[in-house]
């Protein structure tokens, strides 16, 4: 088997993965759901077609769109109801298994082809823009279910941090500094506004929301401290940076799995 056909053989097992945590999610959903809340079925179906194609921006997608749910599907199970704790767990593990599945090597493929070569912190930069276009989904998902309150402060802090952050991959994808600059001052301004108060979200959003924000901070500050001291970072091999995040998925699935299952046997 070749590379070329080893790497579609896993998109295709990935798409297929995200795509029957999407329909679970959907059938647990029951009758006329909302419309809000078909963003998460939908985004693994993009994503399951972007996947497919080799070009950067797709594959940076597919990646963020899977991320995206599942940290929606975390928030879910850890913040939510007890009904809600098992609507999230299908996108967990869903979206998380078809991240563990995708051929990594498609990413750099992808970025070879396109001429996406940093001069340096190409590792980071390509993270940052995946963190990105996950949680601007989130953020919009969101923005809709506050929206439903009314134009409230809440609502349109996550809607100005969502543009910031797609703004933001606009300057990633350039390499531009201001990039990095305007995502990881867009997750800061709105963290320490929820961590707070001086943003209010509902449904017990606002801690996992800040540590959403938390990561998009703690991701860009070794660069730009870096940058700043005109200081090396260390080289962090390739395997070791997917057995990482591996091991992150996995985590986050059996934690989430034990949470659900406990708090049903609680309930």
């Amino acid at each position: 088997m070749t590379d070329m056909t080893r790497r579609r053989a896993r998109a295709i097992a990935a798409a297929v993965v995200a795509l029957a945590g999407a329909a679970l999610f959907r059938l647990k959903l029951g009758a006329d759901p909302k419309p809000v809340a078909w963003l998460p079925v939908v985004g693994p179906a993009v994503a399951a077609l972007l996947v497919q194609f080799p070009s950067l921006g797709a594959q940076l997608l597919a990646r963020g769109l899977w991320w995206s749910n599942v940290v929606l599907g975390v928030i879910l199970v850890w913040a939510g109801t007890r009904n809600e704790s098992l609507l999230g767990l299908p996108l967990v593990l869903g979206c998380g298994a078809a991240l563990a599945l995708v051929d990594r090597r498609a990413l750099a493929a992808a970025a070879e082809q396109a001429d996406f070569r940093p001069v340096a912190y190409a590792g980071t930069i390509q993270l940052l823009m995946v963190l990105a276009l996950a949680d601007a989904p989130t953020l919009l998902l969101f923005t809709q279910v506050e929206s439903r309150r009314g134009l409230t402060p809440g609502s349109v802090a996550l809607g100005v941090a969502a543009l910031g952050l797609l703004v933001g991959f606009v300057g990633l994808y350039r390499v531009s500094l201001w990039g990095v600059l305007v995502t990881a001052g867009t997750s800061l301004a709105l963290g320490v506004a929820l961590a707070s108060g001086a943003v209010h979200i509902d449904h017990d959003l606002d801690r996992p929301l800040t540590a959403i924000c938390a990561v998009q901070v703690l991701v860009a500050a070794p660069m730009l401290l870096s940058l700043a001291t005109r200081r090396p970072l260390p080289v962090v091999p390739p395997r070791v940076r997917g057995a990482l995040a591996t091991a992150l998925l996995v985590a986050l699935a059996l934690g989430s799995v034990a949470v659900a299952v406990y708090r049903n046997q609680r309930d």
